[in-house]
């Protein structure tokens, strides 16, 4: 069989293309062989191996979906990813650039699979002049802004521009995440400088000349959104100080700092940015009468007092403190500062099997029926060690092992499904999000096992103590490709460095280490064990948990 279509290359010849295909000697066999070849490559690339099965099946079924999808010479996935579960594509299959867009990379680099990271900046690069359009067009600003909705092939002339949803300022930082992950993921300089920077400095550039434009006298970012909610309001109460704006206001503005910084270029610029970063209100929290930990989601919504915000986070998508600790980003998760203590006491009383609605809520409005979307809570849980939330971690992730079966709370909630249609299981078999939402179990577990944000490197940090675990390369930040094992309480962790940068580990004790059989000198303060690295050794460690 050959199969093309008229994008694929001159339209008068797609039949003749087609019949080449499926008319070549050995075909079948050649294409066998190098499927075999693939497949035998990606799953060497990195493995895992659980005393839970089932749990270890949920990370194998979802990378191997991702596997199906992601590939250098395709386009960018959009909504639905690469599998129609219905007889059409929900938005016409554009690319929100939002968690949908997201979660097809955020996966990437820790499972070693930084080619798909390639297609995300090839996506970037070809519509950033679209984007500097639209900065100019929408704001007259300078630099590069990115609106929610862009198609996989769409022409520069013709595009989307949404006076709502649109307008949610995080997205522009956002999307330059993931390029500066692989600056920290794999110390390529030259990749930055070539596919990384281009945007970083263009989103910056937007960012502050928003600013200067913008900002009053207290330095309220606004109007903003927060992503998808609540819209505009009068007088722009709840669009001031949104808080995945503080998030990636200050997070663009430190990856073009440090990118500029590390490439030794635009030195006017990197004042600029420092000096608008510290403008940057910081985000409202702290600790109630109650000891319960709070967040202001944004300036004065949707109510003064902070402990009546604090409620309404915990039943947001994007307000609530997941945003905060992932993807935002501000704080590492692990931390004993006031906001990580407020964020993890707020996630430790969020039902992460309902984490939107009050159950006073739920017995008046869905009586009877479970309402779950605890997708964006998930890697927030992990990373502020809330053990407790486990299990129930453990029973979301197993749902989503399945092609099918993908419960969509969002949908419930806004009344588009009959409670006859999703009788008492929560299930619905038609959702386009069982595709993309795949990453969660790739990307929870794969947390489980081993985080490095801010270049420290965690193994097993979110794993019950009584059971065997082990992993092999996996990537951390700093440039290190990373295998380990814990059994018996003894962890054994195997680092290849790639950039020959100092290794940080936090761990129970000080590691013994030694490289070509010879012992390394290790610095240990506090539970973080340093010691020098050279580019391309691998260095044995071994400790007590």
């Amino acid at each position: 069989m050959g199969v093309t279509t008229d994008r694929d290359g001159d339209p008068a010849t797609t039949r003749e293309r087609a019949m080449s295909l499926s008319n070549r000697k050995n075909n079948y066999e050649e294409i066998l062989a190098a499927h075999k070849s693939a497949w035998a490559k990606y799953w060497d690339t990195s493995n895992i191996a659980l005393d839970d099965k089932e749990l270890e099946s949920v990370w194998y079924r979802n990378h191997f979906a991702f596997g199906c999808a992601q590939s250098r010479k395709s386009k960018p996935l959009g909504s639905g990813g690469n599998v129609m579960v219905q007889d059409f594509e929900p938005w016409h299959g554009d690319i929100h650039t939002n968690h949908n867009f997201q979660k097809w990379y955020c996966t990437a680099l820790p499972t070693n699979h930084a080619e798909w990271i390639d297609v995300y900046a090839d996506f970037i690069n070809d519509t950033l002049p679209l984007f500097e359009y639209q900065a100019k067009l929408i704001f007259n600003l300078d630099g590069a802004y990115c609106d929610l909705s862009y198609l996989p092939i769409m022409s520069h002339k013709y595009f989307n521009i949404n006076n709502h949803m649109g307008r949610a300022l995080a997205v522009t930082g956002w999307m330059g995440q993931p390029l500066w992950w692989h600056w920290m993921f794999m110390r390529d300089k030259t990749w930055l400088r070539e596919r990384g920077y281009p945007y970083l400095k263009k989103a910056a550039q937007f960012y502050f000349n928003y600013l200067e434009k913008y900002s009053n006298e207290t330095n309220e970012i606004f109007p903003s959104i927060r992503l998808e909610e609540p819209g505009w309001m009068k007088d722009f109460r709840g669009n001031r100080n949104v808080i995945s704006d503080l998030c990636m206001f200050k997070k663009a503005f430190d990856r073009a700092i440090s990118a500029a910084e590390i490439l030794g270029i635009d030195e006017d610029w990197q004042g600029k940015w420092k000096t608008a970063r510290s403008r940057i209100p910081p985000i409202e929290h702290g600790i109630d009468e109650n000891r319960e930990g709070w967040i202001a989601l944004d300036k004065d919504w949707p109510h003064e007092e902070p402990k009546k915000r604090a409620d309404e986070a915990r039943y947001s998508r994007w307000g609530g403190g997941g945003w905060i600790v992932y993807p935002g980003e501000y704080v590492d998760g692990d931390g004993n500062d006031t906001l990580t203590l407020a964020l993890r006491d707020m996630i430790r009383r969020t039902d992460l099997m309902n984490p939107f609605y009050s159950e006073l809520e739920q017995k008046l409005i869905y009586p009877g029926v479970p309402i779950v979307h605890p997708i964006s809570s998930i890697v927030p849980a992990i990373r502020l060690g809330v053990m407790e939330h486990f299990e129930s971690i453990r029973k979301v992730l197993l749902s989503h092992r399945l092609t099918y079966g993908q419960f969509s709370s969002y949908m419930l909630a806004d009344g588009d499904i009959p409670k006859e249609v999703m009788g008492h299981t929560g299930y619905i078999w038609y959702d386009w999000r069982a595709v993309e939402n795949k990453y969660i179990g790739v990307l929870a577990v794969t947390e489980m096992l081993l985080q490095s944000q801010s270049g420290i490197i965690r193994l097993f940090p979110f794993w019950p103590k009584n059971q065997n675990i082990g992993f092999n390369g996996m990537r951390a930040q700093g440039g290190f490709i990373v295998s380990a094992a814990r059994k018996n309480n003894k962890v054994t962790a195997q680092l290849e460095s790639v950039a020959g940068d100092t290794a940080y580990i936090k761990c129970a004790n000080a590691p013994n280490v030694t490289c070509n059989g010879k012992k390394v000198d290790v610095s240990y303060n506090g539970d973080i064990a340093s010691f020098k690295t050279a580019g391309k050794n691998i260095y044995n460690c071994i400790w007590e948990n």
